[in-house]
């Protein structure tokens, strides 16, 4: 890279960071930030990183290119290790606005060009023990500060996370799927469930009951989730892509959801030994690796459902490709590859349904409410929520999967961006409410497209230059900062590891018996798992039976028919309004109810 081009690249710079000082007067100008000390400093900072960029760019020169190298060639493990420093910090301090995101990628993408034109095309690492063994450790302690943060960070979803607890719970005690956070007064076995939460039962009734515990289980099965990704994607590419891919998950805020009690990490491990297992087919040229590669998606139905969406895109963006490529050269019959990942996902989906949906399919149809959009222009609302889900989770890295994806569709780099879009879309069909974790199987394809993006930019068919994995380390420094803020915290802040009870709660574990019937929020079913726990949102979820109608139209009859002794109101939930309709009935006054404690504006009612 001669001077003229590393001027270019550093007016182009320059012009990036005249774009962020717009963006920060605009974001100041709206939000108020502009008496803030610290957003000051970091606005002062980017002024001067701006006026720098433009200053070298002008003084730049060729002769003065060829000095600088000559004088930077022994300070190349101190400029990278100074950048990781000074990245993750900034990642420690990124707040979800645009702006944020516009800072760190600017300040990374600096350093990437800094590095550049210092070091040119030479390689940052040479394998040594010494270097493994520090990655090693940073990544051990990395993994034990989530650890101890995993009752606060990712943030509690107050929702789904006890009731998949609840999943989970009622294997300890009847030994079969039940919603048992609503007390299974619907029907027996709830055999429609997915069998993920039977894997959790098991790893609880060794550890013990509790939001903690629960979220141990799912982050460990993240972890599995990132070896099989690699490999997958070293044999598909080259073994950097593979290391880079393992870095890009092991740094991300979004694959973190992953933690919380769901099963959608079941699913990604899924999707992840699919691509491991269709990767190995192709290197060895195993026919019936092929199969098992289908075979493990449609099992994910064990995880979730959306596995029959996800595995649609996987085949597609897997074999879609390479059938267009033997269709120009005349062969048009599919090769066998493709078949046997389908008759595989239909096996598995097959093995799946007759566990979960066959024993009671009347069941199963009754717990299907309308879960996609009705028309094509709410299916394009819902794509562009999940799209929009995905950005608020981490602006950060939507932008380096957005980028990612145009740099595969430009390189035709076919396979990782097809099962992308062709995911999302799926996800659009099969889930018109937007959440974060619905994401979650999809990362393993994210992280590749963003591996790929740093192992090959925008070049076609050019191998991996040897900066390549210093760059990769400057972004993904800010990535690793992002995740670890709420841990550090966490930790400085004296939290304990379990999630404490709140003080209703508390005062219900000390004064009221467990065979007393609790109705409250889902969240309270954390710490009164062992009550006779009903969740407010029981009516709302009864089955249509002639038994059970009048239960939806008169929630007062249902918790008479079931004895609520206790009643907890936390207006701090976002259900509480249900309890709300309640008392406007007068149900307090008619069952009895008088208030037994209070703290602020959360109140326990007792009968009698």
């Amino acid at each position: 890279m001669n001077g003229n081009a590393v001027r270019r690249l550093w007016m182009g710079m320059a012009a990036f960071y005249a774009a962020l000082l717009l963006h920060i007067v605009f974001y100041t100008a709206q939000s108020g930030q502009g008496r803030s000390l610290s957003f000051g400093a970091l606005a002062a900072a980017n002024v001067a990183l701006a006026l720098a960029a433009a200053a070298f760019a002008a003084w730049i020169k060729p002769e003065r290119l060829e000095c600088l190298r000559r004088a930077a060639q022994r300070w190349q493990t101190v400029f990278i290790v100074t950048g990781v420093i000074l990245l993750g910090t900034l990642g420690l301090g990124t707040r979800p606005e645009w702006v944020y995101a516009h800072m760190a990628v600017a300040l990374a993408a600096a350093f990437s060009l800094a590095y550049w034109t210092l070091f040119g095309e030479r390689a940052p690492f040479r394998r040594t023990p010494a270097l493994v063994g520090g990655f090693a450790a940073l990544a051990a302690g990395v993994t034990v500060l989530r650890i101890l943060a995993l009752s606060t960070y990712p943030d509690v979803h107050v929702i789904d996370e006890p009731w998949i607890l609840s999943w989970a719970y009622s294997y300890l005690r009847v030994g079969y799927p039940l919603d048992w956070i609503m007390l299974g007064v619907d029907h027996g076995p709830a055999f429609y469930l997915p069998r993920f939460p039977q894997a959790m039962a098991a790893w609880l009734s060794l550890v013990g009951v509790g939001l903690w515990e629960g979220r141990l289980f799912s982050f460990l099965v993240g972890m599995a989730v990132i070896p099989f990704a690699a490999v997958g994607a070293a044999n598909l590419y080259d073994r950097t892509t593979g290391w880079m891919t393992a870095g890009t998950l092991f740094a991300s805020a979004v694959y973190m959801v992953a933690a919380r009690i769901r099963h959608d990490v079941g699913l990604a491990l899924a999707l992840a030994v699919s691509l491991w297992l269709h990767s190995e087919a192709l290197k060895r040229e195993r026919r019936w690796l092929h199969f098992l590669a289908g075979l493990v998606m449609g099992l994910g139905m064990f995880s979730h459902y959306h596995a029959g969406g996800f595995g649609a895109a996987m085949l597609a963006g897997l074999y879609g490709p390479r059938y267009f490529q033997q269709a120009r050269r005349g062969r048009w019959w599919p090769e066998a590859g493709l078949w046997l990942y389908g008759l595989g996902g239909l096996a598995g989906g097959a093995a799946a349904a007759a566990v979960q949906i066959l024993p009671d399919v009347n069941l199963f149809l009754s717990r299907l409410p309308p879960r996609s959009p009705q028309d094509f222009s709410a299916l394009v609302g819902t794509f562009a929520g999940h799209i929009r889900v995905l950005a608020e989770t981490s602006r950060f890295e939507f932008v380096l999967v957005a980028v990612g994806l145009a740099a595969a569709f430009y390189r035709r780099d076919w396979t990782p961006a097809l099962v992308a879009v062709l995911g999302l879309a799926a996800l659009s069909l099969m889930a018109v409410i937007t959440i974060d974790y619905y994401h979650v199987p999809l990362m393993p394809i994210y992280a590749a497209l963003v591996a790929r993006l740093f192992a090959a930019g925008f070049r076609r068919g050019a191998n991996t230059p040897g900066h390549a994995a210093a760059v990769f380390v400057f972004f993904a420094a800010v990535g690793l900062g992002i995740t670890l803020s709420a841990p550090f915290d966490h930790l400085r802040s004296g939290k304990p590891l379990r999630l404490p009870p709140t003080p209703a709660a508390a005062w219900v574990l000390e004064n009221i018996p467990p065979e007393q019937t609790t109705l409250a929020d889902n969240l309270y079913f954390i710490w009164l798992h062992e009550y006779r726990f009903a969740s407010i949102l029981t009516p709302s979820h009864l089955l249509a039976d002639e038994d059970i109608q009048r239960y939806r139209s008169s929630p007062a009859a249902l918790w008479d028919d079931l004895e609520v002794e206790i009643i907890i109101y936390d207006p701090g939930l976002p259900t509480h309004d249900q309890l709300e309709r309640l008392f406007e009935q007068g149900y307090l006054d008619a069952g009895g109810f008088t208030l037994a404690a209070q703290f602020d504006d959360v109140k326990v009612y007792r009968r009698g």
